[in-house]
């Protein structure tokens, strides 16, 4: 993961990505070494990183050609968020919330959109409050944004230069292509700034297929990367030679509407790395989950914590219908659905891979908080870590 391994292509570009020296706001708060927290236009002179990427596989595409496989990757929208002049030019100065904010404008000094999380989110997926502080305190969550926004329309570009060279090779009628990203970005949704979440902002990525016989629509079912793989033999009709996890999407790309797949399950992992990181009650690694189908997500925390969310009603997952992230508070209605989207995570995965010691007197041996702990009406001790308004918006007010 994460590497080259030469022996896996007959030719291939390495070569470093560009760095960029041009501080922001956000780099000078964090220190010079934070060099990917810089945005706004690119001051290099010449073509960038992405550019010479596809200048590359553009030169691969020859009419006449069969038989290839070409990958090319792009690595904006990527922090740091530099891209071209031009493209900022797309957007004004003062551009439009995410729409996920969109209905409730973020306010960094309300905890009501973090009242009904479980605390383990609170202690350790919601790691950005520092970079929510920054861009607050410096007034720039607008010009991260529009940079965020100008570096996808700058990848849109650059992959469009790569669409119309295969077409001008002449090659696009016996191509298939394929493009999909690895996760999505957080601006404020809950408080949470980049990726480290199992919530739709940063778990829904673009999946797109295009060629022969593939035609033209969308299908509300979630799929998989994992279903890249299976999809990709068979649309190309090659024995894969073992078993792939994922599924095989060949149905709904030919336009099928009633797929049914199962749900998409999720994994967030953490470890500890520093021995000065001894919070959450000796917990050195910890697991959970999501499981997301046509119409729920589930979200499962390592010491018992649920989410629940409706898309039906609930696109952006402003709602959490468990009160309280509690299991022995989730209306009975919902017990079912909650079953039988926690039988979808496999046994393997739902053993605690924590040491969980020193554990303080309110808590259970299984994980669950005490009945006298979640019937607490004060909320003195239910979910602290939950209902806390964040460090830096403290620090604003």
């Amino acid at each position: 993961y994460g590497g080259l391994n030469p022996d896996d292509w007959d030719d291939y570009l390495s070569e470093p990505n560009d760095v960029y020296r041009q501080p922001s706001p956000l780099n000078e708060a964090f220190g010079k070494n934070k060099t990917k927290l810089n945005y706004g236009p690119s001051r290099k002179q010449g073509p960038l990183y992405d550019e010479r990427n596809a200048d590359y596989i553009m030169q691969k595409m020859q009419p006449g050609m069969e038989g290839q496989v070409w990958s090319f990757g792009i690595y904006r929208p990527h922090l740091p968020f530099i891209a071209p002049k031009q493209f900022f030019d797309l957007y004004p100065e003062t551009v439009e919330v995410a729409p996920a904010l969109k209905e409730r404008i973020f306010d960094p000094f309300s905890s009501e959109e973090i009242a009904d999380l479980p605390p383990e989110p609170m202690r350790r997926l919601v790691k950005e409050e520092k970079l929510g502080e920054k861009l607050y305190q410096s007034q720039q969550y607008n010009a991260f944004l529009r940079a965020y926004l100008a570096s996808i329309s700058y990848a849109d570009h650059v992959l469009g230069t790569v669409l119309d060279r295969l077409e001008e090779a002449g090659l696009r009628d016996n191509t298939y292509v394929v493009l999909w990203s690895d996760h999505g970005f957080h601006f404020g949704e809950k408080h949470v700034f980049r990726k480290f979440t199992l919530w739709e902002r940063s778990l829904r990525t673009p999946m797109l297929f295009a060629g022969p016989g593939i035609e033209v629509g969308t299908t509300d079912t979630p799929v998989s990367n994992l279903d890249l793989g299976p999809t990709l033999f068979r649309l190309l009709d090659i024995d894969p030679g073992r078993d792939w996890q994922g599924s095989d999407l060949t149905p709904i790309l030919s336009g099928s509407r009633d797929v049914e797949l199962p749900p998409i399950v999720s994994v967030y992992s953490w470890q500890k790395k520093r021995a000065e990181e001894d919070d959450d009650k000796g917990e050195d690694h910890v697991l959970a989950w999501s499981v997301r189908d046509s119409r729920w997500r589930l979200v499962r925390y390592w010491r018992g914590g649920l989410e629940l969310y409706d898309h039906s009603v609930d696109p952006y997952e402003h709602d959490n219908l468990v009160p309280r992230g509690k299991r022995h508070l989730l209306p009975e209605e919902l017990v079912p659905v909650v079953e039988g989207l926690e039988a979808h995570i496999p046994n393997e995965w739902t053993a605690p891979l924590g040491k969980l010691k020193n554990r303080s007197d309110d808590d259970d041996s299984d994980g669950e908080d005490s009945d006298a702990d979640m019937d607490d009406a004060s909320g003195a001790n239910i979910g602290r870590e939950a209902r806390r308004i964040p460090r830096w918006a403290r620090m604003l007010d």
